[in-house]
């Protein structure tokens, strides 16, 4: 991936845990977790596609359907996980 493709990335994936903090409406510690969260997903996921070669939804460099999909997975479930523990 080229430099630019990380950054946009990292936007992406930084929107997608304001946009789930904004409807959880929670303090900003859990918007830096969800922030870290997505962000790892996304790669995650951009790995795992280019690993596989499997390419959905593919945008330049970035496998974005795969890396928005892991992202979106692992937001919710990591919701899940910090409301079952309180």
């Amino acid at each position: 991936m080229t430099f630019p493709a990380i950054i946009f990335s990292i936007i992406i994936s930084s929107l997608y845990a304001t946009i789930y903090h904004f409807i959880l409406g929670e303090n900003i510690f859990h918007l830096f977790v969800y922030v870290v969260v997505a962000v790892g997903g996304f790669f995650i996921g951009q790995y795992l596609d280019t690993l596989l070669k499997f390419h959905f939804f593919q945008i330049g460099t970035i496998n974005f359907g795969t890396g928005s999909f892991f992202s979106i997975f692992l937001l919710l479930l990591s919701g899940w996980i910090s409301r079952s523990i309180k």
